[in-house]
């Protein structure tokens, strides 16, 4: 597939359905399962090939949080949270959580040793964290939350580091990823911003990473693109590209991004509606009245939620699926450019 402009987009291209006259439909549907190998040659299977990047958790009730983690984490999407982002919820523990990403920040902020355990990726973000404002800053209450202390109202950030403190260079990312694996058994991914793509991704490949995940503001064509081109020409084609856009993609957009070479893409504008948006998921009468009295949150409540992520997140893979399926392809991670042509 040729890609002969960088302004080029997705509308671009369509999925290329096979002749009817020549095409027998696979007698199973399309499953959306994948699987990730580390360099260590373990590997391992992903019930879906999307993930949560970056929760705002910090802008909901622990509880909420929680409780939403929980739901979305068991329909099978990677869910990005430390133990202190849910650390004031009373025997609860992020590392219950499966399968789980630990991001792990430039200047570590909110991570604990405790975030090691049972994780299924640890995410080195080289990416800079942003406040609502968009500066490279913490905002207040996530650094509160982080620290387990009671939250403002007062609408403040703290600066962000901007290089980590123990790198003098992206040469010490060998070291790093090195440690990491001691400490932990999990997958070692590095995300970044897709414009340091000719920088970081050498740099990710030199340092044998289990997988990249790169950031993409608009149209994630050319990004794909550029990054799979990158991997091809290495030692390594079988690393993983997982992909974060700044905008939702319709589930025809995700089968092209399949095609094209990603092998995961972020679900943040579902889930994060889901954590923001769905008045079902606030307590009833009873439950409230329950709580007020200090009893338990009733199980009915929980089994909504669950049922509801699980509703939400079935309709999503299904239409995805049902595109890949209409390609002739029984697997997600079987689409390839062949199963696109332009428009």
């Amino acid at each position: 597939m040729a890609i002969t402009s960088s302004s080029e987009s997705l509308l671009n291209w369509s999925l290329r359905l096979p002749p009817c006259d020549r095409f027998v439909r696979p007698p199973v549907h399309t499953t959306a399962a994948t699987s990730i190998t580390k360099s260590s040659g373990e590997s391992f299977e992903l019930a879906t090939p999307f993930f949560w990047f970056d929760p705002a958790w910090y802008q909901v009730d622990v509880e909420r949080c929680a409780l939403v983690a929980n739901a979305i984490a068991s329909c099978g999407i990677v869910v990005s949270v430390l133990h202190s982002d849910l650390a004031q919820i009373d025997n609860v523990d992020a590392s219950a959580l499966t399968p789980r990403m630990v991001p792990h920040r430039f200047d570590r902020a909110g991570l604990i040793y405790r975030d090691f355990a049972s994780a299924s990726f640890i995410d080195l973000r080289m990416a800079l964290s942003r406040d609502s404002h968009g500066r490279f800053a913490y905002p207040i209450n996530q650094l509160l939350r982080w620290a387990n202390q009671e939250e403002t109202q007062i609408d403040r950030s703290i600066d962000a580091m901007t290089f980590p403190p123990d790198w003098k260079s992206l040469d010490d990312m060998v070291p790093k990823v090195n440690q990491l694996r001691r400490l932990s058994s999990a997958a070692v991914f590095l995300s970044f911003d897709s414009f340091h793509l000719p920088v970081m991704m050498p740099a990710a490949l030199k340092a044998k990473v289990d997988g990249v995940i790169v950031q993409i503001s608009g149209d994630p064509l050319a990004s794909i693109v550029e990054a799979r081109r990158l991997i091809d020409e290495s030692e390594n084609t079988s690393i993983p590209l997982w992909i974060v856009t700044n905008t939702a993609l319709s589930p025809e957009d995700c089968v092209k991004c399949f095609a094209m070479g990603a092998n995961g893409i972020s679900v943040d504008a579902m889930c994060n509606g889901f954590l923001f948006g769905s008045n079902q998921l606030e307590m009833t009468t009873s439950e409230r009245a329950a709580r007020s009295f200090g009893l338990p949150k009733p199980a009915d409540s929980h089994q909504r939620i669950f049922h509801l992520a699980k509703q939400m997140v079935d309709r999503f893979v299904a239409d995805i699926c049902g595109h890949a399926h209409s390609c002739g392809v029984d697997r997600l991670s079987n689409l390839c450019p062949a199963h696109l042509t332009r428009t």
